[in-house]
């Protein structure tokens, strides 16, 4: 399809929307113009990988698509309800104002798009907060919503009445599109972290291990960073599950789990690399402060206690391998083997014993 092509589904698209509700349609070049950026501009959001991107693209363009305005995207967060400024053009609008999507009057009133073009017509009570530092602006607030979810809110504000009624349908339009835009970012999310997540533990699985992190942590150029890496096993764990059977097996793990969870830095990764073997990276952590998390480690399993069906399960333990880059290998896939490797030859000492890599 060739550009031309593009430019008319867009503009047939646009003017089903410019036609909503309004029984007229506003003037042909301006609406061709924000089809020529909306294709320009789709393209760049086709190459976004995270919501921050499809920001950012969006404070590129705001400016094109409302000249002569100020505006900016809020994002709502759904645990506080409080408004996040992700993306702005012009001179007015502040991190610091902070409101939540009752202080709207579009969002409250579930309109597609409200428009106020006297002072004494605002009902918006971000607005009020703003007229009280700078005056008032005609402006626009357009709701992003999603089956009913409250997304986020596009504001604008214009110099004039007549600039702010010539961009009102294009907001709604661009409302709209950030709205799928957003929505399918998250659903990508959310898929890639099921890809990624073990569903039993809640811990990174093997497979996130082995790519995610042997690319971004065990780079050559890395070498002088120091990264230590502990394969954990679980002793007498199949013991458990041939006394108690496999589902108390499961609850063994899903316990492990959240005590590894609480017990690793914000920086660390947890993950379950299979059965009941888990592996902890540590960046940034030379040998003797990883000798120390093991002890830590050691000391505080000990004081898990997991119930299964009204019985108190056997207290456990760990066997715990050792292993650094990148004196234990120049790779993750070197690195784990040496661990285990360590793992293996702490097991032969007995249950609650670790092991460094030769």
């Amino acid at each position: 399809m060739g550009s031309s092509d593009g430019i008319q589904i867009v503009f047939d698209w646009l003017k089903v929307v410019y036609n909503r509700g309004s029984g007229k349609f506003f003037n042909k070049p301006l609406v061709i113009k924000g089809c020529k950026m909306l294709i320009k501009m789709g393209e760049l959001l086709k190459r976004c990988l995270t919501l921050e991107d499809v920001f950012s693209v969006f404070a590129q363009y705001g400016g094109e698509f409302f000249p002569q305005s100020v505006g900016g995207l809020y994002i709502f967060h759904p645990e506080t309800g409080l408004s996040d400024l992700v993306a702005q053009w012009g001179k007015g609008l502040t991190k610091q104002m902070v409101f939540t999507f009752e202080d709207c009057s579009a969002i409250r009133q579930n309109s597609p798009c409200i428009e106020v073009v006297q002072p004494e017509e605002v009902r918006c009570e971000h607005v009020r907060m703003a007229m009280e530092e700078g005056g008032f602006n005609p402006y626009i607030c357009a709701p992003l919503n999603y089956q009913g979810e409250v997304l986020g809110l596009l504001h604008l504000r214009f110099e004039s009445a007549d600039a702010l009624k010539e961009h009102v349908n294009l907001a709604v339009v661009l409302a709209d599109l950030l709205s799928l835009v957003m929505i399918n970012m998250r659903l990508r999310e959310q898929l890639e972290l099921q890809t990624v997540i073990d569903p039993l533990t809640g811990l990174f699985n093997r497979r996130y291990l082995l790519e995610t992190i042997n690319r971004n942590i065990f780079h050559p150029e890395r070498r002088e960073y120091p990264v230590s890496v502990l394969k954990i096993d679980i002793d007498g764990f199949r013991t458990i599950n041939d006394q108690y059977g496999f589902a108390a097996g499961d609850a063994i793990l899903r316990s492990v789990g959240e005590f590894l969870k609480g017990h690793v830095r914000g920086s660390d990764i947890a993950c379950r690399y299979g059965g009941e073997e888990f592996v902890i990276i540590l960046p940034g952590l030379p040998q003797e402060a990883a000798l120390k998390r093991v002890e830590w480690l050691r000391t505080e399993v000990k004081k898990l206690r997991v119930r299964y069906q009204g019985n108190q399960l056997p207290a456990l333990t760990f066997s715990i391998g050792v292993a650094l880059f990148p004196q234990n290998g120049s790779n993750m896939t070197d690195v784990l083997k040496s661990a285990n490797t360590a793992m293996l030859n702490a097991k032969l000492q007995g249950y609650d014993q670790y092991a460094l890599a030769d």
